[in-house]
């Protein structure tokens, strides 16, 4: 039963335009903290719904609505709570403090407070109410009376008493209690997903919405919900700022369900092998790229968005046949079949080859050959045939000496000696013999089906006395690749085309392209130099009068790109052997705006989303790979060297051979060269080395930070930019340059193809046609981690927001090309 309320009850409320008074309940706004007489008695249903405070058997009782935010000292209030003097009653933004409270009257003193302002001393304004003299009558009703039984009074009051002391105890642990909230303070919390459970490890700790309350001190916060892997962060409370608290909780795997009809087939998540299917397998939640490869079937890519937490999805893959059924038949049958040197069956045959152009031989025992290249089309079947194999053809080698001549029938070329000739049966076939320098050889021969014979022709050489001679004295001379011995030689060669070497260990080589013509003498005067006098002798660190800061590279030799098994390589990623033979200067970090404007004043780089990509410590970007070009001649021309680019027509630019030291963009090799270390003697395919996870802190790159802008991010990372930051606020790799992943991608000197050879090769420039500029590198947007790999190149044509360059140029001049007068000394040609 709730206690009636007392007509002589009041409550009177002081402000500073003076004091109100009421009755003995009113009834509170928690909207805008104005309160009220309540002079009606509400019904059960309405009072569940007011804030209230009222008297109540000599105590003042504040019963607060549902879902109303209110306090107490501080302490969030739910329900009925006995206010004493002295108590802080805060609601929607008004504080008032009980100055007074007996059993007949309560005092309340309203303030408002403003922003981080607090409540005045309380001083000697509040009144304690003195515990009552005697307790509340409360009716029993009538007692009910049982013959032969006593009341026991004595035993009544004891209890009485015993209840007192009770409630004195209770009031005090709320004391307690409500003094340890008062010492609580907030960490803000920073949460994704916002409904994550958040507490502090081996302490008490209390979470509201998106603060969390400690007591003042380290801990460390454990963070949780379903579907998210948990995590752990430590954070110190009490300090002179407040504390805050960045929880972003990741996905746990979605389990993705794959049919390939029957297919078995590996499947790789941005680069990451994840197992096989047909089947259920785990993949990390977001915007993923799924490759899948089989054996004879096509690769096939399918981008999905795994929603994540154990969450389950299906994926049909249809994967394409690589092999289409070629049938082949001959006449006569039974013919033996081979396709790319392997033998693959007789005639007739319905053969399974895979697409491409494959080579495809038939032959039978007596009759002739006969060999096509066919090209194979996934799923398109075709015929070969019937093949008609006709008499044999002669086969006649030819040989000469020297070897490489040219051999011709009739007016035909048919290659260079040693060469097996097939010619048709039952005829004269003239056999010519030719090479420059060489007097011509012919014979006639008759050709029987399916005879084998040999031919050796010895040219007779028309020679010309040469004489090679300079410094060092002891070097050795190469002719067209065989030894000559040491310098100074003096020998005959035919009067044609050769390749002349000069050769010492330590020193650059010498090599001349000679034409010698009858009759005409020719000496070469050779100096080689030592590429380590070069390299040692230039100074270590350059700078430029714009502020451009270069480090000087001596070279070396490694292997550029990826190894066919790595995972995670693309298919433009050949790998190839490459030696940097001439040293050279590359930009210790990228160029800035503020570098760039000083060539073109009006440039601006823009901004993404709200972020900034202008600022003049930032990165340049938004700039063609023709303007880093012109850049690199202004440069030049800023520091007296030569240009390295000249205007083509049509428009553009290209890099002048043999390149110059004026400044220019590093080549591909240069670039990876630096970027993986290879100067150290050890290659690295990461910027923090050569194995996964991703080191966080390690490159600017789309780390948690850039999710609000990008919509997606590299799991796990953190580096504090959401778009570029300044060159150099990441550690320097291993030979002492900076941001080679992550900030921006970087255009260099080549021109993109896909395709790269794996032959070896010296002081690469790239291929000679393409439309568009290789650019190398991870930049602020990349959120895969096989683009953190520095073999990972790509193309373009186009000014992007991620790419950027820095330049570099060689430490001397090309070997000077040499000027050959006939019988005297060649000269250097004019610079």
């Amino acid at each position: 039963m709730e206690p009636s309320r007392s007509l002589d009850a009041s409550i009177t409320l002081r402000t500073g335009a003076g004091d109100s008074s009421y009755g003995g309940r009113v009834v509170f706004d928690t909207a805008t903290g104005g309160m009220r007489p309540d002079v009606d008695a509400p019904s059960p249903a309405e009072a569940g719904a007011l804030t209230t405070l009222r008297a109540a058997g000599g105590r003042w009782l504040f019963d607060v609505a549902p879902e109303s935010r209110v306090s107490i000292n501080g302490v969030p209030v739910g329900g009925a709570r006995i206010v004493h003097a002295g108590d802080v009653i805060a609601i929607a933004g008004l504080q008032l403090l009980v100055e007074e409270a007996t059993p007949n009257s309560l005092a309340l003193r309203r303030f408002e407070v403003v922003g981080d302002d607090t409540l005045p001393p309380v001083g000697d304004s509040v009144r304690t109410l003195a515990p009552p003299a005697e307790d509340l009558a409360i009716d029993l009703g009538e007692v009910p009376t049982i013959e032969g039984f006593v009341a026991p009074r004595a035993a009544h009051a004891e209890t009485r008493s015993n209840w007192n002391y009770a409630a004195w105890g209770m009031a005090a642990l709320l004391a307690l209690v409500l003094g340890m909230f008062a010492l609580l303070e907030p960490i803000a919390l920073d949460l994704r997903p916002g409904d994550a459970r958040v507490r502090s490890q081996g302490a008490f700790s209390w979470q509201s919405a998106s603060s969390v309350f400690v007591f003042p001190g380290e801990h460390r916060l454990h963070a949780e919900r379903e579907g998210y892997l948990p995590t752990e962060v430590t954070v110190t409370v009490g300090g002179p700022q407040p504390a805050r608290a960045l929880i972003h909780l990741v996905k746990l795997p979605g389990k993705l369900e794959v049919d390939t009809g029957g297919v078995t087939a590996e499947i790789s998540a941005d680069g990451a092998k994840l197992g096989t299917v047909p089947g259920v397998v785990d993949v990390p939640a977001g915007d993923r790229t799924l490759t899948f490869k089989a054996a004879r079937h096509l690769d096939h890519i399918e981008r999905i968005t795994i929603a994540g937490g154990g969450e389950k999805q299906q994926l049909t893959v249809k994967l394409k046949p690589n092999f289409a059924v070629v049938s082949v038949s001959s006449v006569p049958a039974g013919a033996a079949i081979e396709v790319d040197g392997k033998p693959a069956g007789v005639t007739p045959a319905n053969l399974e080859l895979d697409a491409g152009i494959r080579r495809v031989q038939v032959s039978s025992p007596g009759l002739r050959l006969w060999t096509s290249s066919v090209v194979v089309n996934a799923g398109v079947p075709q015929s070969i045939g019937p093949i008609t194999l006709g008499a044999a053809d002669a086969r006649v080698t030819v040989r000469s000496v020297p070897s490489g001549a040219q051999v011709t029938t009739g007016a035909t070329f048919r290659g260079l000696t040693p060469v097996t000739l097939e010619l048709s049966p039952g005829a004269n076939h003239a056999i010519t013999v030719t090479r420059a320098g060489y007097a011509p050889w012919t014979r006639e021969v008759f050709a029987d089906a399916g005879k084998e014979s040999t031919l050796d022709a010895r040219l007779a050489a028309l020679l010309v006395d040469v004489r090679i001679q300079g410094e060092p004295a002891d070097s050795e001379v190469w002719v067209n690749g065989t030894s000559r011995g040491k310098a100074p030689v003096a020998i005959q060669l035919p009067a044609s085309r050769h390749r002349i070497e000069v050769r010492k260990e330590g020193y650059s080589p010498y090599v001349a392209d000679v034409a010698l013509a009858p009759g005409i003498g020719r000496t070469l005067e050779f100096k080689l130099i030592d590429p380590r006098d070069v390299a040692g002798n230039a100074p270590q660190k350059v700078t430029t009068q714009s502020g451009v800061k270069l480090l000087v590279v001596a070279g070396g030799t490694f292997q550029a790109g990826t190894d066919r098994r790595e995972q995670g390589r693309r298919p433009n990623e050949g790998a190839h052997r490459v030696t940097l033979f001439r040293p050279f200067y590359m930009g210790e970090r990228e160029i800035t705006n503020a570098q760039f404007r000083q060539f073109r004043a009006e440039h601006n780089s823009g901004s993404f989303g709200q972020q900034s990509l202008d600022l003049d410590k930032q990165p340049v970007v938004r700039v063609t790979w023709e303007d880093a070009a012109e850049y690199c001649n202004w440069l030049s021309a800023q520091e007296g060297l030569p240009p390295a680019y000249q205007p083509v027509e049509g428009g553009g630019f290209e890099l002048i051979t043999p390149v110059n030291i004026g400044y220019r963009l590093p080549t591909e090799a240069e670039w990876e060269f630096v970027a993986r270390e290879a100067g150290t003697g050890k290659t690295v395919k990461y910027p923090w080395g050569n194995d996964l996870p991703v080191v966080s802190g390690s490159a600017n790159v789309a780390g948690n930070e850039a999710y609000a802008l990008l919509g997606a991010a590299l799991d796990g990372h953190k580096d504090e930019f959401p778009v570029t930051s300044a060159p150099a606020l990441f550690a320097p790799n291993a030979m002492g340059f900076y941001d080679f992943a992550g900030n921006v991608s970087e255009w260099v000197n080549d021109k993109y193809l896909s395709f790269v050879a794996s032959t070896p090769v010296t002081d690469p420039l790239g291929p000679n046609d393409s439309k568009g500029h290789t650019y190398r590198g991870s930049s602020w947007r990349t959120i895969a981690s096989g683009e953190m790999r520095f073999p990972w190149r790509e193309g373009a044509i186009e000014a992007t927001d991620f790419i950027g360059f820095r330049v570099a140029r060689y430490v001397a001049p090309p070997d000077p090309p040499v000027t050959e007068t006939p019988g005297a000394e060649p000269q250097p040609a004019a610079q």
